[in-house]
């Protein structure tokens, strides 16, 4: 719903939209997006328990197709990654990807 008004502002300011991509939900094991009825996945309480900012870089990375492996990285390790528009963000799944701790390791 916010696309329209970001494109609006854009032409307002006399500035070029950017190219626009969606990256699949995340959904809980039950399907579900995901939410607090999964547990705590805030970011902060993945951190507290432990669990790296690059591991869960990799996690993301490897969820979007652009890892074969979800294994820890660094952002910057995934700069080789992207390709020209529409290059790899052409390639991203379609479907939910589904969450679980677990996979966390």
């Amino acid at each position: 719903p916010s696309a329209f008004r970001q494109l609006q502002l854009y032409a307002a300011l006399g500035f070029s939209p950017p190219q626009f991509a969606h990256v699949p939900l995340v959904v809980g094991p039950d399907g579900r997006r995901l939410a607090k009825r999964h547990g705590d996945s805030r970011l902060a309480t993945l951190r507290q328990q432990g669990v790296s900012a690059e591991r869960l870089i990799g996690l993301l990375a490897w969820s979007c197709g652009l890892l074969a492996t979800p294994d820890a990285c660094r952002a910057t390790d995934l700069f080789a990654c992207f390709t020209p528009w529409p290059g790899r963000l052409a390639s991203l799944p379609r479907s939910a990807w589904v969450f679980e701790e677990a996979t966390l390791g």
